[in-house]
């Protein structure tokens, strides 16, 4: 399973709780389809730095940079994180 694969997967089943999303793109909008707020926005960010063993920069931890899926692999590869 790929990175963005297992975060799509937390998205859907641990944030949404199964509410009837099947599935994401990489290229939509996380933010504005109303996926992510404030606060999930902080429980994928501890979800991230769990499953990936990294310490994301609290400059880093903008609605930008978790406005997709696309968007949240290119912020983990330049901690290190491949795609794979």
């Amino acid at each position: 399973m790929t990175v963005t694969e297992k975060i799509r997967d937390y998205i859907i089943s641990d944030l949404n709780h199964g509410s009837g999303t099947q599935d994401i793109t990489p290229d939509q909008s996380l933010v504005a389809s109303g996926l992510l707020d404030s606060i999930s926005i902080l429980q994928l960010l501890d979800f991230l730095e769990g499953e990936f063993n990294v310490q994301i920069k609290m400059d880093d931890v903008t609605t930008e940079n978790f406005d997709s899926l696309q968007i949240i692999t290119q912020l983990l590869a330049g901690y290190g994180v491949p795609n794979a």
